[in-house]
């Protein structure tokens, strides 16, 4: 999978591929995994039944001696 990074005023920001690990949870539920250069992995749960993305993202500090975790909810539109 490629993704873009958009700025704060809506310029692409930079982009990264990324190998995915998709697993069909049924009932139009995907459980999508990947691993950014950087060390951050990223798990979504995609509900297209629903429209809504759930996303738990993990990253070390700077320091490498303890791990921060992001969550985040919100609507997609498939196109």
């Amino acid at each position: 999978m490629t993704y873009w990074s958009i700025d704060a005023n809506g310029n692409e920001a930079g982009s990264e591929t990324v190998t995915t690990l998709i697993k069909d949870l049924g009932n139009s539920v995907y459980l999508v995994t990947w691993q950014e250069a950087s060390g951050e992995a990223v798990v979504h749960i995609e509900d297209f039944g629903a429209g809504q993305i759930y996303t738990h993202i993990v990253w070390w500090d700077t320091d490498k001696k303890s791990a921060q975790l992001m969550t985040d909810h919100g609507p997609f539109t498939q196109i």
